[in-house]
């Protein structure tokens, strides 16, 4: 079972480290895994699935194109989700799509990322490294739309018809992305034997912490960096004040 023309990739119930190309579904399933997508230096870009289980997963988007990450696994774990070629500056932006998933982006790396059902407990990714710094959950869901280059709430047809999201390639539609969630969440499950592994794993003190040590002690909070008003258009999609 799969999505569109997507190619699975299953990892153990032990901890993996995962690697997916384009096209690939990446299942993690249980144990501290580290998921990475990986593009091929010939396309330069590409689109990736990432969908992590129980325990405490990694998540590594791809320099360029388009990664989808869903964290499917316990309500208490610490999770990170690392996006580089994103940050705080002028060129980065982030948008609503259906009042349920994030989607952040940057114009000069051409690195996108979409976080699944990002604010349900299950799904929640506790840290996300950016480019400048960690940030913890609870500072982005508290201050993002605050940003000049937040764009809103868009349906996923929106996304399609302004040139953001391109559907051609991987089989699927708008009008089938939520029936697709519905079946990524029937195949972890059933690959997880629902559950099975729940509550048999410890978390990893590894990731317990939300400080980043590389990142300076005068380093501004999320809700303190401002965005300019005007900034580049990607794909046709001006980026503006709110």
């Amino acid at each position: 079972m799969t999505i569109g023309t997507f190619k699975e990739v299953i990892g153990t119930p032990s901890n993996d480290r995962l690697k997916a190309k384009s096209g690939e579904l990446a299942y993690g399933l249980a144990g501290r895994d580290r998921l990475q997508a990986t593009i091929d230096p010939l396309l330069g870009q590409g689109s990736f699935l990432l969908v992590g289980g129980f325990d405490n997963d990694t998540y590594i988007a791809a320099r360029r194109g388009l990664t989808v990450v869903m964290d499917y696994g316990n309500t208490t774990g610490q999770d990170i989700g690392v996006a580089k070629g994103i940050g705080l500056g002028q060129t980065s932006f982030v948008l609503d799509i259906e009042r349920r998933h994030l989607l952040a982006g940057d114009v000069r790396t051409g690195q996108l990322v979409i976080l699944i059902d990002w604010k349900n407990p299950r799904n929640r990714i506790e840290t996300m490294e950016l480019a400048n710094r960690r940030y913890s959950y609870s500072e982005i869901a508290g201050s993002y739309k605050r940003f000049a280059n937040y764009l809103g709430n868009y349906s996923w047809a929106k996304l399609a018809r302004q040139g953001l999201l391109d559907f051609s390639q991987s089989g699927l539609s708008p009008r089938t992305v939520n029936r697709a969630i519905r079946t990524v969440i029937k195949r972890v499950e059933e690959l997880q034997g629902n559950t099975r592994f729940l509550g048999n794993r410890t978390p990893s003190l590894g990731h317990n912490s939300v400080q980043n040590p590389l990142a300076p002690p005068d380093t501004l909070s999320l809700s303190e960096i401002p965005f300019p008003t005007q900034s580049t258009a990607f794909q046709g999609l001006t980026l503006s004040s709110q």
